[in-house]
Formats: structure tokens, C-alpha cells, sequence
């Protein structure tokens, strides 16, 4: 009998429980997403490396910059987020935490000449292509992301 009171209890938080949004991403949501990983990337090498290659980037790219932050912003709150912008700095600040363990960790073992070119190539983007840098970058990673059906 007390096993039928457990179960029955259970039952009813569980339909009463709120089924979490699905995160899946829709049309240039994996685009966007490829761009704020890319400029975090950017960021954090730049800044690891002492260069100035991030903001010659930030100052060559802002109009792009600005229509992918918008594109996740609406993202996040498309999946339930009550703050587009409060989940993209979330986001953002996890992604260049992430990155810069990673980076400090190697930067002993000569990464930074070895991200020269990476560098380099990101600050001599502009927003023509910048924009197919991370179309290429999307279509390629398409396939690690869920998409909406």
C-alpha cells in the first residue's frame, strides 16, 4: 500500500513538472552561435598573446557582431530564457572561461606562435568575409548541433 502512495505521489509532481524547452537551433542560429565562439576564440588568444588582433577584429566586424549577438539573444529566449541578453553574457562569459583555461594551460608550449596565423587572419577580417568565414564554420559543425524539426 505505502509502495501505491510513493508511486501515485510521484506521478503527480512529475505531470506537474514543466517539461524543459528543447534547445535546438533554427536557420542561422548556427551561424551566430559559430560567430560568438569564434570572436571568443579570437578574444582570448588575442588577449593571451598580448596582440591587437581581437579589437582591430571587434572594430572591423561590429555590424556583424551586433546581427549574431541579436540572432542568439532571440535564440535564448526562443528556448525559454527570460533574457535574451542576460543568457548571451551568461554564455559568452562561460565560452572565454572555458577557452582561457585551455589557453593559459598551453601557452607555455609555444601557442602563441602557433595561433599567428589565426591571429593575424582574424584581424584582416572584414564583414563581408567574416560573414562567409562563419557560414563555412557552420556548415561544417552543422552536424554537432540539434536542429529544429
Amino acid at each position: 500500500m505505502r509502495g501505491i502512495v510513493v508511486l501515485m505521489t510521484l506521478l503527480t509532481l512529475a505531470s506537474s513538472v514543466e517539461a524543459a524547452p528543447v534547445r535546438c537551433y533554427q536557420g542561422g542560429e548556427i551561424e551566430a552561435d559559430q560567430a560568438i565562439q569564434y570572436q571568443n576564440e579570437l578574444m582570448v588568444i588575442s588577449e593571451t598573446c598580448r596582440t591587437k588582433d581581437y579589437v582591430t577584429f571587434v572594430v572591423r566586424n561590429r555590424l556583424p557582431i551586433i546581427d549574431y549577438q541579436h540572432a542568439m539573444m532571440e535564440h535564448f529566449k526562443r528556448v525559454g530564457e527570460r533574457s535574451g541578453q542576460a543568457a548571451l553574457d551568461r554564455y559568452m562569459t562561460r565560452l572565454a572561461n572555458e577557452k582561457s583555461l585551455q589557453y593559459t594551460e598551453r601557452a607555455g608550449d609555444g601557442m602563441c606562435a602557433k595561433a599567428a596565423d589565426f591571429l593575424t587572419a582574424g584581424g584582416k577580417l572584414d564583414g563581408a568575409t567574416f560573414r562567409q568565414l562563419i557560414a563555412a564554420r557552420a556548415a561544417d559543425r552543422r552536424e554537432t548541433y540539434q536542429r529544429c524539426k
